[in-house]
C-alpha cells in the first residue's frame, strides 16, 4: 500500500524509518537536556535576578571591549561559576563531565547598537576546588624573611608590576596590611631619592620592607651573597622584637608566590631547628643536565634556609668562589654559586620541593600539585591572574578543569579548545629516576603524582585579558581570542571579530553533592 500526496508517492517503510529517526532525535535531545539540568555541576537558574545579571554582563563586556580596543562586533559566551569545596587534595587536572560550550554556542553582538541585548546568561557552573579554602586576605607569612635584589627601573617598570605582585603574597590584600612577611631589598646603584620613593611606595602597598643600595657596580651573584649576611643581621633585629623567623629566603625579583599557606604546608615537613637548605624549581627550564650527565637544579631562583643553615653559609668562604664562564652555564647565576658553596664548603645538600615539574623516567614530567612559585612576566598581569583566588582560594590559581567537549580552563591564565579528545595514561604515579639526579640533590616529592591526562592536538586559546572584583565579592574574568585575518572566496582579506569568554566567580561554599572527578 502507498500513501499519495500530489504527485509524490512514499512507501510506509520509509515513513516508519523517518518517524523512528525523529523519535530517536527527540529522545536524545530530551535525555541530554535532562542530564544537563540534573547534573550536579550545572544549574540553569541563578540565585540572582537574571535580568539584573544580564545588565552587569553587558556592562562588563562593554568595559572589556572599550579598555582593550576589541572589534566592534564580538563573539561571546559566559558562565556564572560557583566554586564548591571538595577533597583536600587538588588534582592536577579536574575532569568535569559536562560540556563547557553552551548549546547555542557563541553569540555575536555589537554593544554599540541600541538594540543589542544580552541573553543566555542564566546558567551556573559548579566547579570543585580544594577543601583548603586559603584566601589571600587571610594569609599568614610571619615565619618568613625574604631577600631580593633588583633595581629602581625594574621595580618601577610596567606600572610597578613586580611590587603589585609582591603585594598579593606579602599583605592581606583587601586591607593592604602586612600578613607578617618581612622583606629586604638590595638595589643596584640607586640614588637616595630613588630609595626614598620606593620606600614610600612599598610601605603604602602594605609591605614591611627594608631597602639598601649598592654604591658601586656589583654582579647579581655578589649582591645575593651579600644579602645572606643582611638576612642574618636583620633576622636578629626582628628576633629581638619577638618577631622570630623560621625561614630565610633568597628570591629573584620576578618570583611570585601564589599561596603562602600552601608553601608553609609543604615546608612543614622539615625541622626548622636543623640545617635545611631548600630549592623550589618552578618550571622545566629550572632543571638541566650537568657536564657529568646528571640532572640537577640550583633552586630556580627561589631558595629557603633555616637559621642554622644560614649560619653555615656565612661560615663558608662563598665570596672566594670564582664566577664561571665555561659552558654549559655561561655566567654562573647566584643560586648556582650558592649551591656550589653549600656543597663544597658547608657540606650541605639541597632539598628540592617540586611543583608542576619533576625529573622522572621520562626526563621531566608534569605532576599533580599547585605551583609553589611562579614568575612575573611583562605579558601577563599576575594581579589580574591571581585575583580569582579571593573567590575560590589560593589553591584554585592555575587549576585546570577539563570538560567533556575538549575545552580546558586553566584558571587565571587561559581557556583552550582542543581538536582531539584528552588522553588518559593508566600509570599515574611519577617514578623519580633518582639514580640520574646529581648527588647534591634530594628530591622530596612527598607522594606527588604524575598528571596522567595528556592534552594533544591543535588548540584555540582564549587568554586572560581582564579581571575585576565586584562589590559583592564576586570576581569577573574576561578571556579573549583576537580575530584573525582570513581570505574570503573573492580573494579579499577580512578580519573575523574578537571572541570573549566571560566567567563570573562567586564566593566558594561547601557542597557535599559535588565530587572531584580526577583525570
Amino acid at each position: 500500500m502507498y500513501f499519495t500526496s500530489g504527485s509524490e508517492v512514499f512507501p510506509t517503510r520509509a515513513i516508519s524509518l523517518v518517524l523512528a529517526l525523529l523519535s530517536l532525535i527527540v529522545v536524545y535531545h530530551t535525555t541530554a537536556v535532562w542530564q544537563e539540568l540534573h547534573n550536579p555541576h550545572v544549574s540553569k537558574k541563578l540565585d540572582t535576578n537574571s535580568s539584573e545579571y544580564a545588565v552587569r554582563v553587558h556592562g562588563y563586556l562593554n568595559h572589556v571591549i572599550t579598555t582593550y580596543g576589541l572589534t566592534r562586533e564580538v563573539n561571546w559566551t559566559s558562565w556564572h561559576i560557583q566554586p564548591v569545596q571538595g577533597s583536600k587534595e587538588r588534582p592536577g587536572l579536574t575532569r568535569i563531565p559536562v560540556p563547557f560550550q553552551h548549546r547555542s554556542g557563541f553569540q555575536q553582538i555589537d554593544l554599540r547598537q541600541a538594540t543589542a541585548e544580552i541573553s543566555n546568561v542564566d546558567s551556573m557552573l559548579r566547579l570543585p576546588i580544594s577543601s583548603h579554602l586559603d584566601l589571600p586576605q587571610e594569609s599568614d607569612a610571619s615565619q618568613f624573611l625574604f631577600a631580593i635584589s633588583s633595581s629602581y627601573d625594574r621595580l618601577m617598570n610596567n606600572d610597578m608590576a613586580i611590587i603589585r605582585g609582591w603585594q598579593r603574597w606579602m599583605t592581606k590584600v583587601k586591607t593592604t596590611k602586612t600578613n607578617g612577611a618581612n622583606l629586604l631589598i638590595l638595589l643596584d646603584r640607586a640614588t637616595n631619592e630613588e630609595v626614598e620613593e620606593l620606600d614610600d611606595l612599598i610601605h603604602q602597598a602594605g609591605i614591611e620592607a627594608l631597602i639598601y643600595t649598592t654604591d658601586q657596580r656589583l654582579s647579581m651573584a655578589t649582591r645575593y651573597l651579600a644579602l645572606v649576611e643582611e638576612l642574618r643581621t636583620f633576622g636578629g633585629v626582628l628576633a629581638a622584637t619577638r618577631q622570630d623567623k623560621l625561614w630565610f629566603s633568597l628570591l629573584e625579583d620576578s618570583m611570585f608566590i601564589p599561596s603562602i599557606s600552601y608553601l608553609t604546608e609543604r615546608l612543614s615537613q622539615y625541622d626548622t631547628s636543623d640545617d635545611v637548605y631548600v630549592g623550589l624549581p618552578s618550571d622545566e627550564q629550572d632543571w638541566l643536565q650537568g657536564q657529568d650527565g646528571m640532572t640537577t637544579t640550583y633552586g630556580g631562583g627561589a631558595v629557603f634556609l633555616t637559621r642554622s643553615a644560614l649560619t653555615r653559609v656565612l661560615s663558608a668562604p662563598c665570596a672566594d668562589l670564582e664566577v664561571s664562564t665555561e659552558p654549559p652555564f655561561q655566567a654562573k647565576k647566584w643560586d648556582a654559586l650558592l649551591q656550589q658553596c653549600m656543597t663544597e664548603y658547608a657540606d650541605m645538600e639541597m632539598h628540592v620541593l617540586p611543583a608542576i615539574y619533576m625529573p622522572d623516567n621520562s626526563d621531566v614530567a608534569r605532576i599533580e600539585a599547585p605551583p609553589l612559585v611562579s614568575r612575573i612576566d611583562d605579558k601577563t598581569s599576575v594581579v589580574q591572574s591571581h585575583l580569582v583566588t579571593e573567590a575560590c582560594g589560593e589553591r584554585c590559581f592555575l587549576q585546570k578543569f577539563a570538560f567533556s567537549d575538549n575545552w580546558v580552563l586553566e584558571n587565571g591564565r587561559e581557556i583552550s579548545y582542543y581538536n582531539q579528545p584528552i588522553r588518559v595514561n593508566k600509570n599515574d604515579v611519577a617514578k623519580p629516576q633518582t639514580n640520574h639526579l646529581a648527588s647534591q640533590i634530594i628530591l622530596d616529592k612527598g607522594g606527588l603524582k604524575r598528571r596522567n591526562a595528556q592534552l594533544d592536538g591543535k588548540r584555540e586559546v582564549w587568554k586572560l585579558m581582564d579581571a575585576l572584583r565586584d562589590d559583592d565579592g564576586s570576581v569577573w574574568q574576561a578571556y579573549v581570542k583576537r580575530g584573525q585575518a582570513a581570505e574570503t572566496n573573492d580573494g579579499v582579506n577580512a578580519t573575523s571579530g574578537d571572541s570573549v569568554i566571560v566567567l563570573t566567580w562567586e564566593a566558594a561554599r561547601v557542597d557535599v553533592e559535588v565530587e572531584i572527578k580526577r583525570r
